[in-house]
């Protein structure tokens, strides 16, 4: 499947890991195009809620399994095709990049050797 040529940008939200950490300050809602909002709260910050736009937005509850269906099975699918094709994580320290991507364990494999295997 050869996808029109466009970056698509997908958000994976890990589940919350420290008691500090506030679990209701996303929210996730789908638009009528089928792209995902995602909005921010931050009740003591100056600008207290801030909305942004992805093609696909995956929640805590999200498995390794979902990310590939989402975000790179039709890559995949079209660099096999000979088509130039990339997937980038991107994020802060601890934020998931290295488990999303290079995870070895069987029952939560990352997307490079999902993709390889």
């Amino acid at each position: 499947m050869i996808a029109p040529e466009r970056v698509k940008v997908l958000v994976r939200v890990r589940p919350c890991l420290r008691d500090e950490e506030s679990p209701g300050a996303l929210a996730f809602s789908t638009k009528q195009d089928g792209s995902c909002r995602m909005t921010l709260f931050r009740p003591d910050a100056p600008i207290t809620q801030s909305e942004y736009v992805f093609d696909k937005v995956l929640g805590p509850e999200a498995t390794q399994h979902d990310m590939y269906a989402c975000g790179v099975k039709d890559v995949i699918a079209d660099v096999l095709q000979g088509y130039n094709g990339t997937v980038m994580a991107y994020g802060q320290t601890g934020a998931g990049k290295t488990y999303t991507l290079g995870n070895t364990d069987i029952a939560t494999i990352g997307m490079i050797p999902r993709a390889c295997g």
